[in-house]
């Protein structure tokens, strides 16, 4: 059976699809603008969004997805922890030179004593360098 024309659900019809592409136009006006303004966000999203992505493909299971959340949260709290310990050292060196400059000078000088003069130059040469 076919249908008759029907006027109202035709306007009704292009008025939505109006709505719809106004809406999305406004959408991506608002990207385009947060990513003048906020270029660093935007890299983060992308990168958020296509990790996302690749997760769900290659998620076959609940079980992969999980996996490959812990993964994600020993990997950061391994990279968190040598970061601290990096940091913790830097301060106990620094607190060490503060504390006593004339120790950690005595210490170079040692060990620059104990070279002969080409490893000394060759010492220098790195430092500088």
């Amino acid at each position: 059976m076919r249908h008759r024309f029907d006027l109202r659900a035709t306007t009704v019809t292009f008025g939505l699809a109006a709505v719809a592409l106004i809406l999305t136009g406004w959408v991506v006006r608002m990207a385009f603008d947060v990513a003048q303004r906020r270029p660093a966000w935007v890299f983060v999203l992308v990168l958020g969004a296509v990790a996302a992505v690749l997760l769900a493909r290659n998620a076959r299971s609940r079980g992969a997805t999980a996996r490959a959340a812990v993964r994600t949260t020993d990997a950061v709290a391994a990279a968190t922890a040598t970061a601290l310990d990096e940091l913790e050292q830097g301060r106990a060196v620094e607190e060490a030179e503060h504390a006593c400059p004339e120790e950690a000078t005595a210490v170079v000088r040692t060990e620059h004593e104990e070279l002969s003069p080409d490893e000394f130059e060759e010492a220098i040469a790195r430092a500088l360098w």
